[in-house]
């Protein structure tokens, strides 16, 4: 498609002055060839200043771009601002918009000059930023995607797809300790608290869980212990401090009348246990607690 070389200013005409009239005239009289080409499709504008309203029915195609003027807007079909612009004077960055094909989506990007480019959304007064779900397919879902150059694997965080009233969360302000987690005080508002896990474990038939508030849990089980005999038991990890409480279980169906069986010489790495059947050796399990 040819270009014109020439600009040209269309500036409509005052009412009843002659000149301005006759002004209107001339340029369509002058021009009438090139405007006839302009508006059938078969050239291209170089620059156009108006004084008024454009109406065009068909494409417009800017090769070399469209300049809107800072503070200026695009305005729809009701003459109300859709889209405002403002302008850097020493800007070398920018967005791109691009459409998608079947099965794609489309997309906005920062692009330009810089290596790195983040996007900026700002809201106005401090009202929130709404995403917005269908009226099919479930609640809002916002993906993370990893870097592009290691795949396509992404985190997915979704509304669910009914709620009975709104739902909010305040963050914390600090980043916490190593090893907390986010709790919720039930109105929505978050803070870090200690978990309880556990730091040191063997998990055998005699074996033990250290947590980080320093509790230790042990277990275990004996062997035969004669009949009104008694057995040396280690715990599997040494309490460091104190054992609070031992609690021992006869794994052996005993026959006959006895005293209850117990133990003694507690210390924290260990304890006796006593067999009180008259007749009947036997297996204990035990549980212990401490620090």
């Amino acid at each position: 498609m040819p270009s014109l070389t020439s600009t040209y200013n269309f500036n409509l005409p005052l009412v009843n002055n002659a000149i301005d009239a006759n002004l209107w005239g001339g340029y369509l009289n002058a021009n009438w060839t090139a405007l006839d080409a302009l508006l059938s499709g078969s050239t291209s504008l170089t620059s156009l200043s108006l004084s008024s309203t454009l109406s065009v029915t068909g494409l417009i195609t800017a090769t070399a771009g469209v300049k809107i003027p800072t503070g200026q807007a695009i305005y729809d079909g009701n003459n109300n601002e859709l889209v405002k612009f403002t302008t850097t004077a020493s800007a070398v960055n920018e967005i791109t918009i691009a459409n998608a094909a079947t099965g794609s989506a489309p997309v906005i990007s920062a692009t330009g000059g810089d290596a790195g480019i983040p996007i900026n959304l700002q809201s106005k007064g401090g009202d929130p930023y709404n995403f917005l779900a269908g009226s099919t397919g479930g609640g809002t879902r916002v993906r993370l995607f990893e870097q592009t150059t290691n795949g396509s694997n992404y985190i997915e965080v979704k509304a669910p797809d009914a709620l009975s009233g709104n739902v909010n969360f305040t963050l914390p302000t600090g980043n916490g300790s190593a090893n907390q987690a986010l709790a919720s005080d039930g109105s929505g508002n978050l803070s870090y608290i200690d978990v309880l896990r556990a730091t040191a474990a063997s998990l055998a038939s005699n074996g033990y869980i250290t947590l980080s508030n320093g509790l230790k849990l042990q277990w275990g089980v004996t062997g035969s212990v004669t009949a009104l005999g008694s057995s040396s038991v280690s715990f599997p990890n040494a309490f460091s401090t104190a054992v609070y409480s031992v609690i021992i279980t006869s794994g052996t169906n005993k026959s006959g009348s006895q005293s209850a069986d117990y133990i003694s010489s507690l210390s924290t790495t260990g304890f006796n246990v006593h067999n009180q059947s008259g007749s009947t050796a036997g297996i204990f399990y035990w549980f212990a607690i401490g620090v």
